[in-house]
């Protein structure tokens, strides 16, 4: 997920598919409880 999000321009939709999660908004739970920010967020760093 981290390198999808800091290194393409996929939608974050595209990245979920990618990885077979059954939906975004469980992959950005996911990601969230990992990480402890949002996906949104962590691609913002690399902008």
């Amino acid at each position: 997920m981290k390198m999808y999000l800091s290194k393409t321009d996929l939608s974050i939709k595209e990245i979920a598919e990618r990885l077979n999660f059954p939906d975004p908004a469980y992959m950005n739970r996911f990601f969230k409880s990992a990480i402890k920010i949002s996906m949104t967020q962590y691609r913002a760093q690399f902008k």
